[in-house]
């Protein structure tokens, strides 16, 4: 996700644009993407598009994270397990 950069909540408007330049970037990286959305099971955080990108290296997940300036990215590596990473 592109929404609200380093965990500080910001108008929708700002949220929007930041998800399309996320979407538009990977676009021209030619890297494929499915939407998706983060959704906190508390119910205290609003919920956010994502996406999944797939065929994307961890170099770039995480310069890709931190340009949008996003605490972590979640990383899936040959195992199929969902790894937190932390880029902060």
């Amino acid at each position: 996700t592109a929404f609200n950069p380093g965990s500080v909540e910001v108008s929708l408007e700002k949220n929007l644009k930041a998800q399309k330049q996320l979407e538009k970037l990977l676009d021209e990286m030619a890297i494929k993407f499915y939407p998706g959305k983060a959704i906190d099971s508390s119910g205290s955080w609003p919920d956010e598009p994502s996406v999944l990108a797939l065929n994307i290296n961890l170099k770039q997940a995480k310069l890709i994270g931190a340009r949008f300036q996003q605490n972590g990215i979640v990383w899936i590596e040959d195992d199929f397990v969902p790894k937190l990473l932390l880029l902060r």
